[in-house]
């Protein structure tokens, strides 16, 4: 054998690539280790005893008849990536390269390659799927995904952005689109690539841009992020990134920060009008007060007149505070109803029992007509209600100048509860029907060309927000020169319990206070005066402290049966000086403690009794509360109780 013979069969045993030489039938007339291998079979021997038809190894018969057609055609095929079948039935992928050799004997044989491609194709496999997944990532992303040339030029962008951007297709958008006119403000393009160049990323990039819809060329916010791709060469080749439509967020951002600005407004508004509140109160307390005293030491029916004058102009001015606060408290949401059992015929003749002074001298009669099988007893605000009727009965009386305002009470059952209606007719001037939803509104005022409009016209407006409260409504009906009816129902839980709540079981039988040991804590000489002129026309001589501190200081030296504790005082607060006395031992540490203040706001009361106080007085002082809450300490120190009176 010649030494090139010799060289090229250790070639042919040596190759890490599989040769072979088939016959036409099938038969494998000449093998290398390496075919072996790759077939499964452990020698070229094994091979040819176990194979006994090369054409058996095709995993796909498909594979094979193309394979015999394209030699039989061309007489060779080169890299025919396809699937054998191993000896133990695993496939393998390989790649043959093949020739069609005809025999001067007519004989055909196939001579050729095989090389074990599976790593190959598995690997090729995975980055195909990969690619498919990242494909299906790119196209179904709901965030926008793009490349552009640094000069702005569009190169791919995914369905999100094209659909942001309003365009159909990457053509359309390469036809017409260029990102330095897409910024609503272009600086905002320049800013974003001097950043991008300076650092090579940039992410949460917020601008406006310009976007193509069905109603015109249109805006909407963005968040940008990018990234500088460069090429070997090192300089820019591409920006490419995301740009997520942060529309809806910018919104619900400014949302929340016009509600903040509000709620803060709101939190202003309720400061300033607690501040108002008592400082309106204040020298309010000191009229209506100064002129009680007044009332009840006046000698001639002259000075009761004038006196009592000055009472329901006082009252007067502090109804149209209430009006504010009351609207306020509304607007902010902070208004909660104060359920408790009332007696709907009791409420409503008390309501009456106000405004007969006003009308005993003139042309005007007032009269109740009550509806059958009243339920003695319910649970509602009966406060709220009398407010209501209140000033239905005030708007009566400015529009009627003779004939009659009539209070009516019905009730009906309504499912589990029972609904009420009250009514307040009158036979005033009345107005036009067309006027009768508008008098409900905010400072909406009847215009009456016989009269100059007085109020605020606030009263109906917090009617209707009571109202709708208490989950009822309120309407009016009107004719002019005839009169109007103003009405309000709502429904009500029935209430079991028949008793009077513990207020009404413990308002005073008598107004003696003669005896009583008192401390008012006060710091305002004016309203000194008045507490003391008022207590004093019942018997009892109060001592003062103008502060907290003082007022502590007393305690210890005097055994009060009642201290009556205003809130804001300089040094130390009515708070402040209540909750030292509750750290106290013995019997100071049980005093009855009075609160008497000027604020007026939702959860004031709540916060006193809370900090230690027994009880509540606002201001302007009311005779009738202040001893009635006087009354209810008074009998507490009898029974020898410590109750609260919530």
């Amino acid at each position: 054998m010649s030494s090139e013979r010799q060289t090229l069969e250790r070639i042919f045993e040596q190759s890490d690539v599989g040769l072979f030489e088939t016959s036409d039938a099938g038969e494998v007339r000449r093998a290398n280790p390496a075919l072996a291998r790759i077939l499964g079979y452990e020698s070229v021997e094994d091979l040819q005893d176990g194979l006994t038809d090369a054409r058996d190894v095709y995993f796909d018969p498909g594979d094979r008849e193309r394979l015999s057609q394209i030699l039989e055609r061309d007489g060779e095929i080169k890299q025919f990536v396809h699937m054998l079948r191993r000896r133990n039935g695993e496939a393998v992928w390989v790649s043959e390269t093949c020739r069609r050799i005809s025999e001067s004997d007519g004989t055909i044989l196939y001579v050729g390659s095989m090389a074990d491609v599976t790593e190959l194709v598995e690997a090729k496999e995975k980055a195909r799927l990969a690619e498919t997944h990242y494909r299906d990532i790119y196209e179904n992303a709901t965030i926008g995904i793009y490349r552009t040339r640094p000069d702005g030029e569009p190169v791919s962008a995914n369905t999100a952005l094209l659909k942001l951007l309003g365009y159909q297709d990457e053509a359309d958008l390469k036809r017409s689109f260029h990102a330095t006119r897409l910024y609503v403000d272009p600086r905002q393009r320049d800013a974003f690539v001097r950043k991008l160049l300076d650092t090579g990323e940039v992410t949460g990039f917020e601008s406006r841009i310009f976007c193509n819809s069905e109603d015109g060329l249109g805006t909407r916010w963005i968040s940008e992020s990018g990234r500088v791709i460069r090429d070997e060469t090192g300089e820019v080749a591409y920006f490419e990134g995301t740009i997520e439509d942060i529309t809806a967020r910018r919104e619900a951002d400014s949302l929340r920060r016009k509600a903040h600005e509000a709620d803060e407004a709101n939190r202003l508004k309720s400061d300033f009008l607690a501040a108002m509140s008592h400082e309106l109160r204040t020298p309010l307390n000191g009229v209506i007060g100064a002129a009680h005293a007044l009332n009840r030491a006046a000698q001639r029916d002259k000075e009761r007149e004038l006196s009592s004058l000055i009472v329901k102009s006082g009252e007067g001015l502090l109804a149209i505070l209430n009006d504010i606060l009351d609207l306020a408290k509304v607007e902010a949401g902070r208004l909660e109803l104060e359920i408790e059992p009332f007696e709907p015929q009791r409420l409503v003749e008390e309501a009456l029992v106000h405004w007969r002074p006003m009308v005993s001298d003139s042309a005007v009669d007032l009269n109740i007509e009550l509806g059958e099988n009243l339920p003695p007893l319910l649970r509602g605000d009966g406060r709220r209600i009398r407010q209501i009727l209140w000033n239905y009965l005030s708007n009566a009386l400015k529009f009627t100048d003779q004939g009659s305002i009539t209070l009516r009470l019905k009730a009906r059952p309504d499912g589990g509860c029972e609904r009420l209606r009250f009514e307040v007719a009158d036979t005033g001037a009345g107005m036009p029907e067309t006027q009768c939803h508008q008098v409900f509104d905010k400072f909406h005022q009847v215009r009456d060309s016989s009269r100059q409009a007085s109020g605020t016209g606030l009263g109906l407006a917090i009617c209707q927000e009571f109202a709708q409260l208490m989950g009822g409504s309120v309407g009016c009906s009107s004719e002019p020169g005839k009169g109007s009816v103003f009405w309000f129902e709502a429904p009500f839980q029935y209430c079991r319990d028949r008793r009077q709540d513990d207020r009404e079981e413990r308002e005073p039988q008598s107004a003696d206070l003669s005896g009583l040991r008192i401390l008012a804590a006060e710091d305002n000489p004016i309203n000194q005066r008045v507490l003391g002129a008022i207590l004093e026309n019942y018997g009892c001589a109060p001592d003062f402290a103008s502060n907290g501190a003082e007022a502590l200081q007393m305690i210890k030296n005097t055994p009060y049966d009642v201290v009556l504790m205003d809130i804001q005082m300089p040094e130390m607060d009515g708070v402040e000086a209540v909750k030292h006395l509750r750290r106290q031992t013995g019997r100071a540490s049980r005093l009855p403690v009075i609160a008497l203040t000027a604020n007026a706001m939702r959860g004031d009361r709540e916060a006193y009794l809370d900090a230690g106080m027994d009880d509540f007085v606002a201001k302007p002082i009311e005779p009738d509360s202040l001893l009635a809450a006087i009354a209810r300490a008074k009998a507490r120190n009898t029974d020898g109780e410590n109750i609260r009176v919530a």
